[in-house]
């Protein structure tokens, strides 16, 4: 990889790792990014000639130059699977019809009534939301 921050690529743990036609998860933590594969060449060279530190020198510096990524990030993709992933998603859960009761007085709320409530405070939210940035541009322009 070319950088990984903080052990993850994109903010992700996990990655689609696509070769050819074929792709499959892979952990974040399996792949390299420049620095850590110096590190580890450096490591293992340095292993490798225990007793001559110059050689485990050198084979870092041999290998630098030709140390490349070879996955990339194809931002059009993620970008075209998150479109795809949202359009996926169900938007409505139901609906509720003008003066319906949605839960009386003293009964035990369960998972659908519970799911409108929320849904409607949410309707609510975004219009006083809505309500407050329009009042803002009014004054902004007055």
């Amino acid at each position: 990889m070319p950088e990984k921050q903080n052990g993850l690529i994109q903010g992700y743990r996990t990655i689609a790792l696509r070769e050819g036609e074929a792709e499959q998860a892979r952990a974040v933590s399996m792949l390299y990014d420049r620095r850590e594969a110096l590190d580890t060449i450096a490591r293992r060279a340095h292993e490798a000639y225990a007793n001559d530190p110059a050689c485990g020198r050198l084979a870092v510096e041999l290998a630098d130059p030709f140390l490349q990524p070879n996955v990339i990030y194809d931002r059009a993709e993620t970008e075209w699977r998150r479109v795809q992933a949202q359009g996926a998603v169900t938007t409505m859960l139901g609906f509720v019809q003008k003066d319906e009761l949605i839960v009386d007085a003293n009964q035990r709320i369960e998972r659908d009534p519970m799911l409108k409530l929320l849904s409607l405070r949410d309707l609510e939210a975004a219009k006083r939301q809505r309500a407050e940035i329009l009042a803002r541009r009014r004054r902004a322009w007055c």
